[in-house]
């Protein structure tokens, strides 16, 4: 709704995707075109919706935020095909698509983060997963090392758990993010999350 709004107040044509479900959302009633997403990986599928944007003949696609936003592949893809990409450019999703790395990155420019594992685990990695859980030491949390906002996390009070709530997350991981590598992190009790954007 956002991006249509501010399309509206600078004279661009916003054109919206929708699926059945959502006709009469408010960011497609204000749209000035609507074009109905027919892949049955909605707005997930990257190649059908730069192929809309071709036929439409629009110049931009905003993704929004989450999921085709942090996509590597996507991006480079829209810039590949000519249309703008809104949002961070490919190097940069590159650099931040592995928490791993990202807070590595973040350490070595100087700044404090919470204490994580080292290295990522996948689903035969359960030996260097016990062995890095035993020196964090606990209460944990083990996390898909793509994606944010939590999606996935799991808490571990105990190493009993350690198998378990890791198996549960790699799962998640998989649907969500297409990966299944997970990354330990010291857990920081009590705590409520709060996510800062940065421009």
């Amino acid at each position: 709704v956002r991006a249509v709004r501010t399309c509206k107040e600078m004279g661009i044509t916003a054109v919206t995707l929708y699926d059945a479900s959502d006709i009469n959302s408010l960011h497609v009633r204000q749209a000035d075109e609507t074009v109905q997403i027919s892949s049955p990986e909605f707005f997930m599928d990257g190649t059908a919706l730069i192929k809309l944007a071709q036929e439409m003949g629009a110049e931009a696609i905003y993704p929004g935020y989450g999921f085709l936003a942090e996509d590597i592949d996507f991006a480079t893809a829209c810039e590949q095909a000519g249309v703008t990409f809104i949002g961070p450019p490919a190097s940069v999703l590159q650099q931040t698509r592995h928490k791993t790395a990202a807070l590595a990155r973040v350490q070595e420019a100087g700044f404090d983060t919470v204490t994580c594992s080292s290295g990522s685990y996948g689903r035969d990695d359960i030996a260097d997963l016990r062995t890095a859980a035993a020196d964090l030491g606990y209460p944990l949390v083990v996390k898909p090392c793509r994606g944010g906002r939590g999606r996935g996390a799991r808490f571990i009070p105990s190493a009993e758990l350690l198998e378990e709530a890791t198996r549960q997350t790699q799962e998640a991981s998989k649907i969500l993010f297409r990966d299944r590598q997970v990354y330990l992190e010291k857990a920081i009790m009590p705590a409520h999350q709060i996510g800062v954007q940065i421009v």
